[in-house]
């Protein structure tokens, strides 16, 4: 039985983060769905900006605008825990942990200035890869002034197929398994390289190819 190495297993753990981060939902914050880690996000500024004890009120409130200097109710980590919708919960800590930036290691921790720009920047960089993968699927797939695609062959059941094809969750979800598929593939090769570790010739073959594995994953 192979056992996967504590690298390997952050690395898994960070992808399905990633990927739940990218899920939308029509939450508290907005009529319209948003996106799991902009409701994080959304939360955790809430939580630093306004006192628990008038957050709720129409008049008589301040808002803490200062985000060097930790607001006077000394919000912790727990206080936006229990804020959070059911399906949100015990997520606050990975997002504060992704890419290793933060040393967080129980919700009994305080809000600090530093965990809200990581967030936001946990944010953006998901808003951004999903607004490139929309772009890569705009209006311009088929341009039907264009001859060649005005008279493109394709029976009326292939075209019904072929559009359908291309709704981007659909499309998401394959490229999130072909991750997964080469992040399998990946571990078999590493659990390889373990057995075969008093062998240099054995291990330089499943070295390059474990290379090109996740050089095919970073550009995807």
């Amino acid at each position: 039985m192979s056992v996967i190495s504590r690298s390997e297993r952050i690395a898994l753990e960070e992808l399905e983060l990633r990927n739940w981060c990218k899920e939308s939902k029509v939450t508290s914050f907005s009529q319209d769905p948003i996106t799991n880690i902009e409701y994080i996000q959304r939360l955790v500024v809430d939580t630093w900006v306004w006192n628990p004890e008038t957050r709720d009120q129409l008049i008589g409130r301040h808002p803490w605008t200062d985000f060097n200097i930790i607001p006077p109710w000394n919000p912790t980590l727990s206080s936006i825990e229990d804020r959070m919708e059911d399906w949100a919960k015990g997520k606050l800590l990975p997002i504060l942990q992704y890419n290793q930036d933060l040393v967080v290691d129980t919700l009994d921790s305080p809000l600090l200035p530093e965990h809200i720009p990581h967030i936001k920047s946990v944010c953006d960089e998901i808003e951004a890869e999903l607004v490139e993968f929309d772009d890569e699927f705009d209006d311009d797939e088929f341009d039907f002034d264009n001859e060649e695609d005005a008279y493109w062959p394709m029976e009326e059941n292939d075209m019904v197929e072929r559009i359908q094809n291309l709704e981007p969750r659909r499309l998401f979800q394959d490229d999130v398994n072909k991750n997964k598929e080469l992040c399998k593939k990946g571990l078999e090769l590493l659990s390889e390289i373990m057995e075969k570790a008093k062998d240099i010739n054995g291990i330089q073959g499943n070295y390059l190819e474990l290379c090109n594995i996740f050089k095919e994953i970073h550009n995807n």
